[in-house]
Formats: C-alpha cells, sequence, structure tokens
C-alpha cells in the first residue's frame, strides 16, 4: 500500500517499479475475490482479517480518487495508465466499499442499538471481534467513503441492487449521506480536518448527481437539516478549506432546489427555513473574516480563537467569491410569496463587503509590502481581496436582474436598491486608491444601469454620481478616462428620463474639458484617449438632442476640432468631421454659410495637412526614383571598360 501510494504522489518513475506495485495491489484484491472468509482467518485472526481486508480497499479507495485527480489535471499516458488500472475493478470494488461503509455504519451505533447489528457479524467482521474490529473501521473508512461516492456519481445509480449488499438505489444513497452527517455530527475533537475535508467532498459528489438531486430536493425538512449540519460544521471549525468543501455543499443544495423547481411556503422561520438557514450559514462565514459588515450594534471585533490564524489570500478570495454565490443564489431559489427580506439582506451583506474590499490601506501596510497571508477579521486588510470586487458586482446586478423576474414594485425593495447605491457612492467618496477607482466607478455604473428607474431616478443618487463624475474629469488623465466611460454606458444603457438629467449635469464640465483641447493639442496617448472617448460621447449627445438644437452643438464642436487639425489627433478629428457633414449636411452647411472664416481655416489645414504629407512622401519616391547605379542590371560577357 505504501509503495503505490508512493506511485500516485508521482515518487515512483520506474516503469518496472510501476508494474510490479500494481501486479501487487491487483494481487491482493484478487485474494479477496478468491479466497474464502474461512481461509483467511485460518491465516490470521479475525481482528487482523478485518485489517487486511481493509486495507486493501482503502488502498484501492485512495488509489482510485488520486488516479481521477490526475486524470482532471493530466491527460498524459501516465495518467491514463493509472486510470485504467483502477477502471477495471471499479464495479467489484464499489460493492466491497458499499460493504464497508455499512459495516462502519453499525459498529459506529451506539451501545443501545447493540440488538440491531447482525448477529453472525458483518462482511468483514465476526460478530466475536466487534471491539478490535472497531478502531480497524475508525480509521479507514473517510477514503472509502469518499472513493463510493465518487464512484455513485460516476455511475449515476444505474445498478438497481448490489450482489455482495443487496442494497437498492436508495439504500446506497442514503446510507452515505447518513455517514456523513454523522461525521460531521460529533465533536469537532473526534474527526480530523482531512476527514471532514473528505465528508464533505463526498456530500458534495452525491449532490452533483441529477438522480440523487430529485431525492433530495423534495423533502424539505431534509433539506433544511443538511444546512443546519453544514452551518454547525463551519461555526465549529475555524479551517478555511473546510468552509469551501461546505459552500460548495451549500450551493449544490440550492442548484437541487432551483433544478427540480421545488418551492415550498418556506415562513423564514428559523429551524424550518431553507433560505433562513443558508442567510444564517452564509452570514457565518462572512462575519468571521469582516466582522465591521455585521448589520447589528455589537462590536465589530473578530472571535479572538480565530483572529490570530493566517490564512492564504488565495484561499481567502476562493472562499469570498463562494460567499457571494450563495447570497446570490437565494435570490433565485423558487419560493410560494415573495420576502423582501431576502434581498434586503443579500444587499446588506454584498455592500458591506464591497465597502470592506474597497478600504484603503494604511501607510504602515504600504511600508510593510503586500502578504501572501492575512489575518482573521482584519478590516484594513480589505484591499488584498481587490480582486473580488468584480465578483461583488456581478452578484449586486443579479440579484437586481432576479427580482425584475419576479416583477417586484414593493417599495421596500426599491427603497433598499436606492440605499444600496448611496452606501457605493459613499465607499466612493473614501477610496483615496487611483489604481482602483476605475473598477468602483464600473461597479456603480453598472448598477445604476441595471437598477429600476423608480429606485436610481432619485435626488440624492442624481446629485452624487453627478458630482462624482464632473469632479473627475476635473482630475488627472486616468481619472477623465474613468469618468467619461461611466458617463458613456449611463447615455447608451439608461432610462430616458435618467439620461437626460445626467446629460444637462454632467454637460458643463464636459465641454470645459473639451473647450480646454482647442488651447493645448493632445500629445500623450492617454490625451488622444480622451479625446477620442469626449468624440464618441458627442455622437450620442447629438442624437439626444431635438433637431432644432443640432446647430447649436455643432456650432460647439467643430471649431474645436478644426483647431486640433494638424496635431496628433489629426485623423481622429478630421474622421469627425467627416462623420457630421454626412450625418448632419444641413446643419453643416448653415453653420459654414454664416462663419465663412471658420471654412477657410478648415480649407487651409486640410491643405496644409495633405501638402505636409506629400512633402514626406517625396524624398520616398525620389529615392525609388534614382539614377541607375553604375553597376549594370545585365551582367556582359564581355568587358568593354577599356574600350576606346
Amino acid at each position: 500500500k505504501q509503495w503505490y501510494q508512493r506511485r500516485v504522489r508521482g515518487v515512483s518513475r520506474d516503469a518496472s517499479d510501476l508494474k510490479r506495485i500494481q501486479q501487487l495491489l491487483v494481487s491482493s484484491l484478487q485474494n479477496l475475490q478468491t479466497s474464502t472468509h474461512e481461509l483467511i482467518i485460518s491465516r490470521y485472526n479475525e481482528s487482523t482479517s478485518t485489517l487486511l481486508r481493509l486495507s486493501v480497499l482503502q488502498a484501492w479507495a485512495e488509489v482510485y480518487v488520486k488516479a481521477h485527480e490526475i486524470n482532471a489535471q493530466d491527460s498524459a499516458e501516465e495518467a491514463l495508465d493509472l486510470l485504467s488500472t483502477v477502471e477495471a475493478h471499479e464495479s467489484y470494488l464499489s460493492e466491497l466499499w458499499m460493504s464497508a461503509i455499512r459495516d462502519h455504519a453499525l459498529l459506529s451505533l451506539p451501545p443501545s442499538f447493540a440488538t440491531q447489528l447482525p448477529p453472525n457479524g458483518g462482511t468483514f467482521y465476526c460478530a466475536d471481534t466487534i471491539d478490535s474490529s472497531r478502531p480497524h473501521y475508525r480509521r479507514m473508512w473517510p477514503s472509502i467513503l469518499h472513493a463510493a461516492a465518487m464512484w455513485l456519481n460516476k455511475h449515476p445509480f444505474r445498478q438497481e441492487m448490489d450482489k455482495i449488499t443487496d442494497m437498492t438505489n436508495e439504500d446506497r444513497l442514503f446510507l452515505t449521506i447518513g455517514v456523513v452527517i454523522e461525521a460531521l455530527c460529533a465533536p469537532s475533537s473526534t474527526h480530523t480536518t482531512q476527514t471532514v475535508c473528505m465528508c464533505l467532498e463526498a456530500f458534495s459528489q452525491l449532490l452533483s448527481s441529477p438522480w440523487s438531486q430529485a431525492k433530495i430536493a423534495y423533502n424539505h425538512t431534509t433539506c433544511v437539516e443538511y444546512v443546519n449540519v453544514l452551518h454547525r460544521t463551519v461555526l465549529t471549525r475555524s479551517n478555511a478549506q473546510i468552509h469551501i468543501h461546505a459552500l460548495k455543499c451549500l450551493l449544490l443544495l440550492q442548484e437541487c432546489r432551483r433544478t427540480t423547481g421545488t418551492s415550498s411556503d418556506d415562513r423564514l422561520e428559523p429551524g424550518n427555513s431553507f433560505l433562513f438557514a443558508n442567510l444564517e450559514m452564509a452570514m457565518c462565514v462572512l462575519l468571521r473574516r469582516f466582522p465591521e459588515i455585521s448589520p447589528t450594534d455589537h462590536p465589530k471585533t473578530p472571535i479572538s480563537s480565530y483572529a490570530s490564524t493566517g490564512e492564504p489570500i488565495t484561499t481567502m478570495k476562493e472562499l469570498l467569491k463562494l460567499s457571494v454565490d450563495v447570497v446570490v443564489g437565494l435570490v433565485s431559489l423558487p419560493t410560494d410569496n415573495f420576502y423582501v427580506e431576502i434581498p434586503e439582506a443579500a444587499f446588506l451583506l454584498l455592500t458591506g463587503l464591497f465597502s470592506a474590499c474597497a478600504v484603503n490601506p494604511t501607510e504602515e501596510e504600504k511600508q510593510g509590502g503586500s502578504s501572501d497571508f492575512v489575518l482573521h477579521g482584519t478590516p484594513s486588510m480589505g484591499h488584498k481581496f481587490f480582486s473580488v470586487v468584480p465578483h461583488i458586482s456581478q452578484g449586486l446586478c443579479s440579484v437586481i436582474k432576479n427580482m425584475e423576474i419576479k416583477d417586484s414594485n414593493d417599495r421596500r425593495w426599491l427603497t433598499c436598491v436606492t440605499t444600496t447605491l448611496v452606501t457605493l457612492l459613499r465607499t466612493l467618496d473614501q477610496q483615496q486608491d487611483r489604481a482602483h477607482l476605475e473598477s468602483y466607478v464600473s461597479t456603480l455604473t453598472v448598477l445604476i444601469c441595471s437598477a429600476p428607474p423608480q429606485a436610481s431616478n432619485v435626488q440624492i443618487v442624481y446629485d452624487k454620481v453627478s458630482e462624482l463624475f464632473s469632479k473627475m474629469l476635473e482630475g488627472d488623465l486616468t481619472s477623465q478616462l474613468t469618468s467619461l466611460r461611466a458617463f458613456k454606458t449611463l447615455l447608451i444603457s439608461c432610462d430616458s428620463v435618467i439620461r437626460i438629467r445626467y446629460i444637462q449635469s454632467v454637460s458643463l464640465a464636459f465641454f470645459e474639458l473639451f473647450f480646454a483641447y482647442q488651447k493645448t493639442s493632445p500629445v500623450r496617448e492617454e490625451e488622444i484617449a480622451v479625446l477620442t472617448e469626449m468624440l464618441s460621447i458627442q455622437r450620442i449627445l447629438l442624437s439626444n438632442c431635438l433637431p432644432d438644437t443640432h446647430i447649436h452643438m455643432i456650432r460647439l464642436i467643430v471649431p474645436v476640432l478644426i483647431a486640433l487639425l494638424g496635431s496628433t489627433a489629426h485623423a481622429q478629428c478630421l474622421a469627425e468631421i467627416t462623420y457630421l457633414t454626412q450625418t448632419y449636411p444641413t446643419e453643416v452647411r448653415n453653420m459654414f454659410v454664416g462663419q465663412p472664416l471658420l471654412k477657410q481655416q478648415l480649407e487651409s489645414k486640410i491643405r496644409s495637412s495633405a501638402a505636409k504629407a506629400q512633402a514626406q512622401a517625396t524624398p520616398t519616391r525620389l529615392s525609388n526614383n534614382s539614377p541607375m547605379s553604375s553597376a549594370p542590371k545585365i551582367a556582359l560577357k564581355m568587358d568593354f571598360s577599356n574600350f576606346k
């Protein structure tokens, strides 16, 4: 077993060694198939016989799990060879694994249930050796359970009944789930972190099968109990990997309810509500690491037993993304009644998490540099999770879209959306990290465009957004470009009433920036990018103007474009003048009739630019048409150089 485990971990590379180890493991399995129980006992005592058989099953289980992990990551010949070895015996192994799991379940019963044990013993133990066999099962069942669950997911309950165990599909399903739940409900000191992770992985494998999803989803009480067990596991254990596996199981439970369309009168009662249990668990995970997002008035300090535990930042990011997915998934679950408390809670948690991840690093943290680990409950470390912000933004938009599908015009819901927008705006007011500003402004813009008009078309949101855009247009080039892109998104995607309001408020700062380019021509790439965005926005502004006002807009735009001809932005400005001439020919003609000097200036700039381009092309043409060189193009057979 140890040799084969070394091979699985990639230590052994010798082909002959590999073949020898495979033969050793296969021969051990064949002994289980061909040898009778009495023959094994005749060679060893009963307890040793149990240990021998369980060791072989455990070794095969670990190889089975590892082979599929390697195959998922590497499709090389080495991985395929390992997978083919286990697939040749998986059908028989699955029956033995289920037998071992049933034996373990029986031996785990309290003493008061001793009368329910088989009088002749189990598949791999005798009635006389129950006490000595229990330690062997206690050590080896997690790997066997993990492999059995993986096999059931790969072969979704195809066999109606096992030849060895005489178990039906439902027997196999609820036996494996029962062992998992029993282990997760045990005191935290009973099982190791590795064992708990294996149980959660096995649970997720079982929940991934469509057949098992249908069996589980229709029992509302059972689903609530599963979530409560996962919540207890998260509450009593601080390991981040356990939390990640638990959240994945929770997402699969949500998927069970969603795909089967199971709907119930979920009254948000603690202990009886599937929605409430999900929300409770998500809050437990988030508040442990970000206590400042708590909606209560309790002190925002982390639990002392977890505050000193470091976690890798990559692990924390995955954990936060899964938590966001759980919160967002609650809104899309089918229910008989609409509960505004669910989207309210979702917005509260997501906006709190957004604010926590948008904090500015302190001077001390800037000088100390970055770290690959983070302490639980350290609010000032939220800036390390900047990459999670787009995922939170997407989650906020998903909540809004799901509520639109449900066609909710509840006043509390609309107020909740407005409050969310105001909270994000206040977070942006405190934001000093210019590198992250673009992502935050983009998030706000997308939310405004996704929100119902009744929620976003309020004075406080309108004032703060207009002030933010105008202030950014007066900032550096990065802020200007970010503001222009966000402003353009609003003009394209927003409701017409909201769009007009923003045009009226931001246009003054916009044209002040545009007119500044008339005095100072753009030189750098960033300046040209800003000008290009402004030209794109001007087309949108023109399309939103009344026909009678087109000529007024053109009189503002064209003089600046003519002034920039011949500069670095010559091509962009000339293309814009051409577009205006073709799209609004009457207005442009009337403008030039009223301003003949402007027309002369345009013609002069175009002729000057054309002459400059021709002058630059002339040397190239002359070099191509230069006199023939002294070297002849046709080589002569006779040399006439000295001919007289």
